[in-house]
């Protein structure tokens, strides 16, 4: 999820410019409201769903952000980008913060801090790495394509690991 759900920022200003024709003055709300997402996010998963754990829950949301981050790529204008950087953000957090929580129920006590640590260097470290992958991407099929086939792209992907992932936790013990 961090490698194409979270590289978007670096696309992010070749959208305002070459598809929304921007400024660079225009990029600063755009770049600033995926954290109003981000902060909804943090509230509604701390009070809404609490400490379960929401295996159901963490796919529908990756496969959401596939969705909002390809719909980011067709966003024909600023003001519908923008409400759509506020759900990506929304998304992204939500959904990376039910992954940590199911690790956190699904790890033993004593290999946690080895896996959340594991966990952590994927997630800050993977946007970077599929920034750069987008960034190569980007002459030659242009800002809109890249980030419309990264959003189809992590939908499918996320489909499939939730299929895979509910057939193997089906035979887990409670």
């Amino acid at each position: 999820m961090s490698l194409l759900g979270r590289s978007y920022p670096q696309v992010l200003p070749a959208l305002v410019g070459d598809r929304w024709h921007g400024t660079a003055r225009a990029y600063g709300t755009p770049a600033v409201l995926p954290g109003v997402g981000a902060a909804v996010a943090a509230v509604l998963v701390a009070l809404v769903l609490g400490r379960r754990d929401h295996p159901g829950l963490r796919s529908l949301g990756a496969v959401l952000l596939g969705i909002a981050v390809a719909a980011l790529g067709l966003a024909p204008g600023l003001v519908p980008a923008g409400a759509i950087l506020v759900l990506v953000g929304l998304l992204a957090t939500g959904t990376m913060t039910l992954l940590n929580a199911g690790l956190q129920v699904a790890v033993p006590d004593d290999a946690q801090g080895r896996v959340l640590s594991l966990y952590t260097l994927l997630a800050a470290g993977m946007p970077a790495l599929g920034g750069w992958l987008l960034g190569t991407a980007l002459s030659p099929a242009g800002p809109p394509v890249v980030i419309i086939l990264v959003g189809a792209v992590l939908s499918v992907l996320a489909l499939r690991l939730g299929r895979a992932s509910s057939r193997s936790t089906r035979h887990l013990p409670p």
